[in-house]
């Protein structure tokens, strides 16, 4: 078979018409394969997740050489806002692919039968995978269109939302174990929900803002700008600015 990535183990299909074994090679027990298969299911779904977590992290290797080594009207690459935005993302994506396949690889290591964990990380991670893929594609342009280690990333990443079960399949094969009857749809806690919208506006904001401020130098002693409300308009007023600097007052 030729699949779109995944090339160093070429898939291949094995067919069994009427095959008949004797009792004496059963494994585990009659009728008790799924059961069985279930741990190895745990294991390799945070395998996956673990490879999508690598992934990521070539991922931003691999268009950060590239941005160091581009210029583009007359600068670096790396100095354009935008681009820059897209390589706070992929950080992102890749830093959640890892913190939760660790968690999932630590329960497993402590005997726990952490099936939805699995089914959480290896969903997170995968998809996170090929979000950092397209946009790392989407840096180098068509030299990551073409032929090279971009195009391959962005194909490897493409098979981790199917193989061990499809993020599809992950989301809603045990409702149970989500929180949910299987027969029955509750409506999350509206209180809840804003809660936990608003607590996760403010962990994006401060992760963008550690990743800026590394990134700028901001923080470390460089002027900064504080906004002072005066009667009904609203005036800029300059912190730490020296008076020498062009186009900053004193």
């Amino acid at each position: 078979m030729d699949p779109l990535g995944s090339r160093s183990t070429l898939l291949n299909e094995v067919f069994f018409d009427d095959v008949r074994i004797p009792g004496n090679r059963l494994l585990g027990e009659l009728n008790g394969g799924w059961h069985g298969l279930m741990h190895g299911l745990n294991l390799e779904r945070v395998l996956i997740a673990a490879a999508a977590a690598g992934g990521c992290i070539k991922i931003i290797e691999v268009a950060k050489k590239f941005v160091q080594d581009r210029q583009a009207f007359g600068k670096n690459l790396s100095e354009f806002q935008a681009v820059s935005h897209k390589f706070a993302d992929m950080r992102m994506a890749m830093e959640t692919a890892r913190l939760v396949t660790y968690r999932t690889a630590e329960m497993l290591d402590a005997g726990e039968d952490a099936v939805t964990e699995t089914a959480i990380a290896k969903v997170v991670a995968t998809e996170n995978n090929f979000k950092a893929a397209d946009l790392g594609m989407q840096v180098m342009g068509a030299a990551g269109y073409v032929q090279g280690d971009m195009q391959r990333l962005f194909r490897e990443a493409r098979m981790g939302m199917i193989g061990g079960g499809t993020s599809e399949i992950l989301r809603t094969s045990s409702p149970a174990a989500w929180g949910f009857e299987p027969t029955t749809s509750r409506a999350l806690d509206a209180a809840t929900l804003a809660t936990t919208f608003i607590l996760g506006v403010f962990l994006i904001r401060a992760i963008i803002g550690a990743i800026l401020r590394r990134r700028t130098g901001l923080g470390r002693g460089k002027p900064q700008l504080r906004a002072v409300a005066e009667g009904d308009r609203g005036q800029i007023q300059h912190s730490q600015c020296r008076q020498h600097e062009p186009g900053i007052a004193g």
